[in-house]
């Protein structure tokens, strides 16, 4: 027979004196809406629900956007874990069917029921809608999480090895147990940095490992013999023969000025202007003075020949080609040298030194660093790398470059 269905209020806690709104009867199955009118908003309205004739059944209460009920805004997740780099699909439902969702990062679009979340890291989205009647504001909102991960592969250092020795395959599953591939192939006659590309679907990240190969030793065993048995005058000697030429044949990281015209434009930006280093016999004096710099390889136009353990100085000045007093004409600056051969500029002892941050006193002066060539057992073409950066900040530290 259905139910019969009543909207009333009370001038008690439901209790006392009943006005009623709606009344009806017999609600029948299939009986899908009722309306009413006279309702205030803010007042405190009873629905009374009853089996008609003493029928028990199922029913459910809902209302519309255009109720003035307002309508909870919900999501069709409040935490999801993704992959660092992947993406998922937020979706709201309730509230008027306008969405408004923050922050902003990692999303496609601030509005609409559904949006595209990318973030970097973990995030915490909210969505908020009004209840769907403009005489009731009160906005409703709903948050989910975006759980951001990945995995860093681990793995064990290999090496050095000697020139043209065989070495085994690098490991294709990580120590923290992440499957994947190296590249370049494996090449024992020179440093190469090899790349660990994870297989997909393991929410892992890129890896890297330097294979360092020992140059080629090339010497000579220099001897006297005894001027007579047994008088232990004899001698004998090793001279270690330099690998020739003055290039360094290694792949060294790129680097990655700023083009942005505001630092590199005629009107406004600094520069190294001049670099010296005093060899045994060859010398490097570098002057480029009014020359707006990005990245400048001079290795094939000068080089200076040092021997380990012994000392020696470089002098870097830097300069600004903008307009006096302009703040780009400032920037600090690091020394590097790849000591022991191996491609980079990473290992312990190898930044030679700083270059304090330039101001309006210091501008143009040249700074002395002194430095001793560490023994190492490692002879050839090497390279120095000199890097100079601009800092924004009220106090910049030329310690922070590089």
């Amino acid at each position: 027979d259905g139910i019969q269905f009543m909207i009333f209020s009370s001038t008690g806690n439901c209790s006392g004196t009943v006005t009623s709104y709606m009344c009806e009867n017999q609600m029948s199955p299939g009986y899908t809406s009722v309306v009413t009118s006279g309702l205030v908003i803010g007042n405190t309205y009873y629905l009374m629900v009853d089996g008609y004739a003493g029928d028990v059944c199922d029913y459910v209460i809902g209302a519309d956007s255009t109720s003035g009920i307002l309508l909870p805004v919900t999501l069709n997740t409040n935490a999801v874990t993704i992959c660092s780099g992947e993406s998922t699909i937020l979706t709201a439902s309730g509230g008027d069917g306008t969405y408004n969702w923050s922050p902003s990062a990692g999303l496609n679009s601030t509005t609409g029921s559904s949006v595209i979340a990318s973030p970097n890291i973990t995030t915490t989205y909210s969505v908020s809608s009004f209840s769907g009647n403009l005489a009731c504001p009160t906005a409703s909102t709903d948050q989910a999480i975006v759980n951001v991960t990945s995995i860093d592969p681990i793995f064990s250092s290999v090496g050095p090895y000697c020139f043209g020795e065989t070495i085994a395959a690098l490991p294709t599953t990580s120590m923290n147990g992440v499957t994947g591939t190296w590249s370049p192939a494996i090449n024992n006659t020179v440093t190469t940095l090899h790349t660990f590309t994870p297989d997909s679907g393991q929410c892992a990240t890129t890896a890297t490992l330097t294979v360092s190969i020992l140059p080629d030793l090339n010497f000579v065993v220099n001897t006297n013999d005894e001027s007579c048995d047994g008088e232990d005058d004899g001698t004998a000697s090793i001279s270690i023969i330099t690998p020739p030429g003055n290039i360094s044949l290694l792949s060294y990281c790129s680097s990655s000025p700023n083009t942005n015209s505001i630092w590199t434009s005629s009107s406004s930006s600094s520069i190294i202007e001049e670099v010296i280093l005093n060899g045994d016999n060859n010398n490097i004096n570098n002057l480029t003075s009014g020359v707006p710099d990005f990245y400048e390889d001079y290795t094939s136009l000068q080089y200076a020949d040092i021997t380990e353990g012994q000392n020696y100085t470089v002098s870097v000045t830097l300069n600004g080609i903008g307009s006096p007093g302009a703040a780009q004409n400032y920037s600090g600056a690091k020394v590097y040298i790849d000591f022991n051969i191996d491609g980079d500029f990473s290992d312990p002892g190898e930044e030679v030194g700083v270059i304090p941050y330039t101001n309006a006193v210091t501008l143009g002066n040249a700074v002395s660093i002194p430095f001793t060539v560490p023994i190492t057992g490692f002879y050839g073409p090497t390279r120095m790398r000199v890097v100079s950066q601009i800092i924004s900040g009220a106090n910049p530290n030329s310690s922070s470059i590089g």
